[in-house]
């Protein structure tokens, strides 16, 4: 359980967040979207309490996780788009430093390794910028840590490992776990989401589930042969493309299937539209 209560935060003089406050709850997996500079990254090491605030507060598990304390540490885990590992074999590490995370999982580590891979008696530093990735994220995963921070964690990485970071993450969700993960491959792993929120000018303009935007929204498609008819369409937001105009419409209590991204542009382009 994280709770972030009118935090303010900003980089010299200039406010990234004002008044921003937001809930996540246990057994969901959060899709942090926004565009650059937007803050994901910053809202991440916020919550891991990387950064301090200028004002608010932000409760991880029910502690201040800018205190530091060892009792929440071991249950939070940021995983950093951008990482340093030291000259170490894959095997010396995780034995080192999973002495930090009493809910680390030898067994499940192990397998993970061998599903993406990656060959645990080599140098870390040796390996390449994708295989380093899939190196930490595993031994994030085999963590349990109840809140899960991860910053980008397909970027970089080819389809083959995108596809088995997906499944990962998937399978390693527990009841007792919070993940929120922050990207803008929104079709790398929307299919992992279960709530999104979209972060837009310092503040959140959407946080809400899969299942509310599936049942409130559509998409509706008007073809270049279509184009010339005179029926309109009452939408949200629309974009030209290739096979004619795309738009997102309120649904009308059927449930459908919506391309998130497409979502995020009408979210960012007409935040009032946007419930």
């Amino acid at each position: 359980m994280i709770e972030c209560k009118n935090i303010h935060f900003g980089y010299s003089k200039d406010p990234l967040f004002n008044d921003l406050s937001a809930n996540f709850e246990n057994g969901h997996i959060y899709g942090l979207l926004g565009k650059n500079g937007a803050g994901k990254t910053t809202l991440l090491k916020c919550i891991a309490g990387l950064l301090h605030l200028k004002s608010g507060e932000i409760d991880v598990l029910g502690r201040k996780s800018i205190k530091k304390e060892p009792e929440i540490l071991k249950d939070i885990f940021f995983f950093p788009e951008n990482f340093f590992l030291p000259s170490l074999s894959g095997e010396k590490y995780y034995k080192l430093y999973c002495q930090f995370y009493p809910n680390f999982n030898e067994e499940y580590f192990l397998k993970t390794c061998v599903d993406f891979e990656i060959q645990l008696d080599k140098n870390l530093r040796t390996l390449s910028f994708g295989q380093k990735k899939k190196f930490y994220l595993a031994f994030g995963l085999s963590t349990f840590a109840k809140i899960m921070l991860l910053d980008e964690p397909t970027n970089g990485l080819d389809i083959p490992s995108k596809t088995a970071v997906r499944k990962k993450i998937a399978e390693s969700l527990t009841e007792n776990q919070t993940f929120i993960i922050s990207t803008h491959q929104v079709r790398d792993l929307s299919q992992l989401f279960d709530y999104i929120i979209i972060l837009h000018n310092g503040k959140i303009i959407f946080h809400n589930s899969i299942d509310y935007i599936t049942d409130n929204y559509s998409i509706k498609i008007k073809t270049i042969n279509q184009n010339n008819e005179k029926e309109e369409i009452e939408s949200i937001y629309y974009e030209e493309s290739t096979i004619g105009k795309i738009y997102l419409v309120k649904n009308k209590g059927n449930n459908s299937n919506i391309d998130l991204e497409f979502f995020f542009d009408a979210a960012i382009s007409n935040p009032n539209s946007i419930f």
